[in-house]
């Protein structure tokens, strides 16, 4: 039975053995990734490039090691789909080594995409209209267009909106990670 039920202090059930150790794990848990976020949160709100370049930085390192390990595997097995292996290895590997040399050429390039992306879904937005949404997509077309023409006008800019706002959500996000673990602890303390 993973819940007992308690009678004797009124309270509803007890969190025996695994399952209250498993809890207080994921309070524990939720509380360090909070403070994580938090900090992250607000680095990102006040030093924008710098935290952008240092994870781009690490991002990099991370595609690097993948594509090691995956070229590895391509000529450790033997197995018919040698070469498309290689090929992506390979690839994995230039674009790890191109994200470290190059953060900023690389961190421009997404943010345009993403306005370029903005722009076609504004004007889709606005040619697919019917009269039950045109209100609706009139407006958010012409936001999305907006965005879009002012990511690819200015991409160093919406670089550092996009970094700000990651940190805003990153300080909300822990925020919120914390009070979760702490009303888990208080939930579990009551037991």
């Amino acid at each position: 039975m993973l819940f007992q039920t308690k009678k004797e202090n009124g309270s509803a059930f007890v969190f025996p053995g695994l399952i209250g150790q498993l809890l207080n794990y994921v309070k524990k848990t939720l509380i360090l990734r909070g403070i994580i976020f938090l900090i992250l949160g607000i680095l990102m709100m006040f030093h924008p490039a710098d935290v952008l370049m240092l994870i781009t930085i690490l991002v990099g390192i991370s595609i690097l090691i993948d594509g090691c390990v995956n070229l590895f595997a391509a000529w450790r097995y033997n197995n018919p789909q040698r070469p498309l292996a290689v090929f992506g290895a390979v690839c994995f590997i230039l674009l790890g080594i191109a994200t470290i040399t190059s953060p900023l050429m690389v961190n421009t390039f997404w943010v345009v995409m993403i306005g370029f992306w903005e722009l076609f879904s504004g004007i889709q937005c606005l040619c697919l209209t019917n009269n039950n949404t045109r209100g609706t997509a009139l407006v958010s077309g012409i936001l999305s267009i907006i965005v879009g023409i002012l990511l690819i006008s200015s991409p160093l800019i919406g670089l550092l909106t996009i970094s700000w706002l990651i940190g805003v959500m990153s300080f909300i996000s822990g925020l919120s990670a914390i009070i979760l673990g702490i009303r888990l602890k208080s939930a579990i303390e009551q037991q």
